[in-house]
């Protein structure tokens, strides 16, 4: 199983859990046309989708996939929602995490027999969750800035950034708590343009135990997430 990045960052976060029978879309911010050619428009492939919230650049296309036939999960538009969700041979646990005060996010924990369990966190200023009994294999996680972000480097978003958006420090913090030697891969998503990439590198992949591999994402990254039992 690989998860695949499409598009990461303000201007739209797509990426594709899958293998060579069934599709997951995390989030649609993407054009369709751009899943479609990452899947050579092997459509009947998609399972579902979900989604962590309602700003454009991951909800854009979700309509598009329901007009499609296609189950889209939006829990942010669920009063009562459920623990868990089967989609395919993907069951999908929604969680709350801290975003823009006035807009509901959540994260998922995912489970496939291919990839053991997957964790997807996105758009977070921290999570009250604790999944170390869980033994994720594979993290998707935003880390948006910096911990020396300023007022300058973000500009007028600046206060959007701060008070909604993990930084260095919060990712660091979070992976310290949930990592086990199960941990395979980490892959840092929706970082901002005006971040300093290698030194957000540096500072994570110094938490990580030798076994586990660090990605920056980026449009056409591939990352092997398949379970390889101990």
């Amino acid at each position: 199983m690989t998860l695949e990045t499409i598009a990461t960052g303000s201007k739209g976060n797509t990426y594709l859990l899958r293998n060579d029978n069934e599709c997951l879309i995390l989030d649609c911010g993407a054009s369709v046309l751009d899943v479609k050619k990452a899947l050579d428009f092997n459509v009947n492939s998609i399972v579902g989708a979900i989604v962590t919230h309602i700003h454009c650049d991951h909800s854009k296309n979700a309509d598009k996939y329901q007009k499609m036939g296609i189950t889209v999960l939006k829990p942010y538009e669920v009063e009562e929602l459920e623990k868990t969700y089967k989609i395919g041979n993907f069951t999908i646990y929604p969680f709350d995490v801290r975003h823009d005060i006035d807009v509901k996010c959540y994260g998922y924990l995912i489970h496939h027999p291919e990839c053991g369990y997957f964790l997807y966190i996105t758009d977070w200023l921290y999570c009250k969750y604790n999944f170390k009994s869980f033994n994720v294999e594979t993290m998707l996680l935003a880390c948006n800035h910096n911990d020396d972000i300023s007022a300058e480097d973000s500009g007028f978003k600046y206060q959007h950034v701060i008070s909604g958006h993990s930084s260095t420090s919060t990712v660091k913090e979070f992976i310290t708590k949930n990592q086990t030697p199960y941990l395979k891969n980490v892959v840092l998503c929706h970082i901002s343009d005006t971040a300093d990439k290698s030194v957000m590198y540096e500072q994570i992949n110094s938490v990580l135990d030798d076994n586990t591999r660090l990605y920056i994402a980026k449009k056409g990254l591939e990352v092997n997430v398949t379970d390889i039992p101990f």
